[in-house]
């Protein structure tokens, strides 16, 4: 049975206004004790928030590594 792998998001929270948009980054470390290979990071936006890439690569991560996602939102105004 091989190890399990958890993830613990360590960035703060992203701040976005009324009618703009832009970049937000969260970082997530992964605390599991086995590396996660291909990792990637998904966000699900709900109304007033909107995004055209939901899903972002992190790419392979070692026990107590961490891996950036970088998504585009919009909030509405």
């Amino acid at each position: 049975v091989g190890a399990k792998i958890s993830f613990t998001i360590t960035s703060k929270p992203a701040t976005l206004n009324p009618g703009q948009k832009g970049v937000i980054e969260v970082q997530y470390r992964n605390d599991g004790s086995a590396p996660a290979y291909s990792a990637e990071a998904r966000i699900s936006a709900v109304d007033p928030f909107t995004s055209n890439d939901d899903l972002a690569y992190l790419g392979d991560l070692k026990s107590g590594e961490t891996g950036t996602a970088k998504f585009e939102i919009s909030a509405s105004s």
